[in-house]
């Protein structure tokens, strides 16, 4: 009874643990606390044919438009080995995909360069074979999957970690967060967390990167608010 009493104990331990990732005591006393606001995003770089602007109710909004290839937002600076970013989003339409990058740089760099070509039109493809970075995809109903984070460059269909179902829906406005510190990585919706994985191997400093597609020929578009940016190097 005594041993079944204390595994019921770990478990739950275990369970805080796991749901709370990273204590607020933790957040004030050693991380960097950087709030960004809509004004802040349009200072970030945008790519793809679409746009990225600021709406008049303190949001933001990243939208495709005919002929995208997927439309991208890139923090001007890199974070720390330690990042986690927490926002409103609100997918306007079903065919909408979500997806955040994080630690995101050239190949090999440790300092957290990320170099994007001039003439590049938004497509997936770059993110896939010419970076190094997490993943994070999320809204993704659309193309049949369930949240997941995968590493880049990618290197075959396997995904780090999966959601065992969606939870996100077309016009409702849902509270994101995505972590990354040591080698963990999670995700949270509505303060759920959808899963935890351990990378072995992390990768280090990198930038944050929001992208949005849609699916077939219908466009995507998105609204993003009240992002707020923990950092630790």
């Amino acid at each position: 009874m005594k041993r079944l009493f204390t595994g019921i104990v770990c478990l739950l331990i275990s369970s805080f643990t796991l749901q709370a990732q990273v204590s607020n005591r933790t957040l004030k006393k050693e991380f960097k606390y950087e709030k960004v606001s809509s004004y802040d995003l349009e200072k970030w770089d945008f790519y793809g044919n679409g746009k990225g602007v600021r709406d008049v109710h303190k949001q933001f909004c990243l939208a495709e438009a005919e002929g995208s290839k997927g439309v991208v937002l890139v923090s001007p600076k890199s974070y720390g080995k330690d990042v986690i970013v927490r926002y409103d989003a609100v997918p306007l339409t079903s065919s909408t995909v979500l997806v955040m990058m994080l630690a995101t740089s050239d190949h090999g760099n440790k300092d957290g360069k990320l170099t994007i070509p001039d003439n590049y039109d938004g497509a997936l493809s770059f993110w896939n074979n010419n970076v190094d970075g997490y993943f994070f995809a999320y809204h993704n109903l659309a193309h049949n999957y369930t949240p997941f984070v995968r590493r880049s460059p990618k290197v075959s269909k396997t995904f780090m970690a999966y959601a065992k179902e969606n939870v996100m829906s077309p016009g409702k406005c849902s509270h994101v967060e995505i972590g990354k510190v040591g080698g963990k990585l999670w995700m949270k919706v509505d303060g759920k967390l959808l899963y935890s994985v351990e990378d072995k191997d992390p990768y280090q400093k990198g930038k944050i990167v929001f992208r949005t597609r849609g699916t077939l020929w219908f466009k995507a578009s998105t609204l993003i608010k009240n992002v707020e940016i923990f950092s630790r190097d």
